[in-house]
């Protein structure tokens, strides 16, 4: 996705600026940047994110309510969702991608 990303970006960038080194360093400041959120991402979805067993003992998810109940808790924090580990993943890549441009 990141790659996709990066090169209708970079086509953007050509069209108005021409190749340069410029274009170049964030390209691969995009790509890295969103390989980055995917390990971010799997690292704390793995550590942290809330995991549960549902009833019938067989079954892990990432739901706490289903089927009229509430599931128990396994592994991970009950406030940390699916949806925060996506938004905390992909807000510090993008600051650390940012940071990379700063630097350079």
């Amino acid at each position: 996705g990141a790659l996709f990303i990066a090169i209708i970006a970079l086509a953007g960038w050509y069209a108005g600026h021409g190749c340069t080194w410029t274009s170049l360093i964030y390209g691969l400041t995009i790509v890295a940047g969103g390989f980055l959120g995917s390990v971010i991402d799997s690292l704390i979805g793995e550590l942290f994110q809330a995991k549960y067993l549902k009833p019938d003992g067989k079954t892990i998810t990432e739901r706490r309510f289903e089927d009229h109940g509430e599931n128990r808790l396994i592994t991970g924090f009950h406030a940390i969702t699916n949806n925060v580990v996506n938004f905390v993943s992909a807000l510090m890549a993008s600051i650390l991608s940012s940071l990379v441009l700063l630097i350079v």
